[in-house]
Order: C-alpha cells, then structure tokens, then sequence
C-alpha cells in the first residue's frame, strides 16, 4: 500500500513541476509578449496547493519523513513568493522559483528513492 502512496506523490510532484515551468512560461509571456497573460499567471498560482496534497498523502502513506517535511516546505518557499511580487522585494520574485524548482528535482528524486527501495522490498 505504501507503494501506491509513494505513486501518487510522485505523480503529484511531477504535476507541481510542469506547473513551475507552466508559470514561468506565463510570466515570460506577460513581460515579452502580451501583457493579459499576467491574469493567467498570477491565478495559475494556485499550483502550489499540490504540495499541500503532497504532504496529506505523505502522512496518510506513511512517506519517509524527508518528503512529507519537503512538501511543506517547498509549499512555504511559493506562500513567500507571493509576498515578493510587490516593492522591494520583487527582484527575489524571479529567483524564487529557482529554489522551488530546484526543491522539486529533490523531491521527485528523494521519491523515486524510496519507490525503488519499495520495489526491491517486494512491498
């Protein structure tokens, strides 16, 4: 059962990925092309709650301890991001995202990590 838990949270994390790229794509769009895909990209945010469902089903499954705290930072990293989009901080708005993609690599490498040591378990 842990190994379909450990499925799905990759499957999420993969999702929060595309998601990240999704985003800049979108603000890249906005600044170089046409200024109405900022709407999009500012409500395409919301992505960021796939960590949160990260982290229920790392509970639930029982996930090493490093996803489930990951998760929710990762999801902390983005609330931030939110605040930076304005005054003297917006310069840290495009790095940010750095880090929360970089954070991503992690989590889905740290998740295939513990699939494959499921499935030499035979679990």
């Amino acid at each position: 059962m842990r190994k379909s838990f450990l499925k799905v949270y990759l499957v999420l994390s993969w999702l929060a990925f595309l998601s990240i790229l999704i985003q800049v794509f979108l603000a890249g769009v906005a600044i170089f092309q046409d200024y109405s895909y900022w709407e999009i990209h500012k409500s395409f945010a919301l992505f960021k709650y796939i960590y949160i469902a990260m982290f229920i089903v790392g509970l639930v499954g029982k996930l090493p301890k490093n996803l489930i705290w990951l998760s929710i930072a990762i999801f902390a990293v983005a609330n931030v991001q939110y605040y930076t989009a304005h005054g003297f901080l917006a310069s840290l708005h495009v790095v940010i995202p750095f880090l929360i993609f970089w954070i991503n690599l992690v989590l889905i490498r740290k998740a295939y990590e513990a699939l494959k040591v499921q499935h030499s378990n035979g679990l």
